[in-house]
């Protein structure tokens, strides 16, 4: 797994993947999600 943010910020980026914890079962598929993100998501409260 990993994620990333955009330079300015806006946009993160999450990867997801089995890391094989539990040999090789059954697990759901690897996958890239991209999402636009908001200063109130992002800033320290």
């Amino acid at each position: 797994a990993s994620l990333a943010f955009s330079n300015d910020g806006t946009t993160l980026a999450i990867a997801s993947s089995y890391m094989y914890e539990m040999d090789d079962t059954e697990h759901p598929e690897d996958g890239i999600f991209i999402r636009q993100v908001t200063d109130a998501e992002t800033k320290p409260k």
